[in-house]
């Protein structure tokens, strides 16, 4: 089965949880950037499941909305409490765009030609630079929606360019128990991607790319860690590429 995702974790998760009878299950994807290019969850819609999406990047979300209508989509950062207002450092490409300022020379260097000039507040139609957006923990979004779907989410993504370390604290998996976690660890190292999993006594899969998958069980982790990953990348163009 061709894959949204970039190395195909959607596939991987998808055949994990059919093999565990899981159809139309629940999915929270937080970073869900455009909610087709590159994404973990796109896939996994098309097949009839239904979730909630997190964009804190204003241009992004306005596509993420109309992307994903089987959705129910936040504009907001994940983060460590709620709040109206929370500094953010945009990026015109939706990646790269963090709550964690002390990241820009970073990024500045590692990513040229990716990352906005920073005295730019908008780049080819996108925002970029500082910003102010409103910040709420995954905690606090599940719990709103928990009228709108029925259990707990089967499926937590979360890829947020260094803002880990503020979601993190706002994201208590004893009290959700997803099936399935998976976090990038490109920005913040598998020691602190890992270590969260860890805390909550999550079971290390398999890296996929800049993504480490998780499950709960022994059991779950030999079904998760015999699927074999087959088919290639649908390639969708970067929106900031299309303008």
């Amino acid at each position: 089965m061709d894959f949204y995702s970039q190395y195909g974790q959607d596939v991987a998760a998808l055949n994990f949880f059919e093999k565990k009878g899981i159809k139309n299950g629940y999915y929270v994807d937080v970073g869900a950037s455009d909610g087709i290019r590159l994404s973990n969850t796109y896939l996994l819609a098309k097949q009839g499941w239904k979730g909630i999406c997190v964009e804190a990047h204003p241009s992004y979300f306005e596509l993420l909305k109309n992307n994903r209508k089987e959705s129910v989509c936040y504009s907001v950062a994940a983060g460590d409490k709620d709040e109206i207002d929370t500094p953010i450092n945009l990026n015109y490409r939706g990646s790269l765009t963090s709550l964690d300022f002390g990241l820009q020379d970073h990024f500045a260097r590692d990513y040229q030609g990716y990352y906005g000039n920073r005295g730019e507040s908008e780049i080819k139609g996108f925002k970029n630079g500082a910003a102010i957006v409103k910040m709420k923990t995954i905690d606090s979004i599940i719990t709103e929606c928990e009228k709108k779907f029925e259990g707990t989410p089967n499926l937590i993504c979360i890829d947020i360019d260094g803002s880990e370390k503020y979601a993190f604290k706002g994201l208590d998996l004893d009290r959700w128990k997803p099936e399935i976690l998976i976090l990038e660890h490109s920005t913040i190292g598998h020691r602190a991607a890992d270590g969260f999993a860890f805390h909550f006594k999550y079971l290390k899969v398999r890296t996929l790319g800049a993504d480490n998958m998780y499950v709960r069980t022994k059991e779950d982790l030999d079904i998760a860690r015999a699927i074999e990953i087959s088919g290639a990348p649908i390639q969708t163009p970067h929106p900031a590429e299309e303008k």
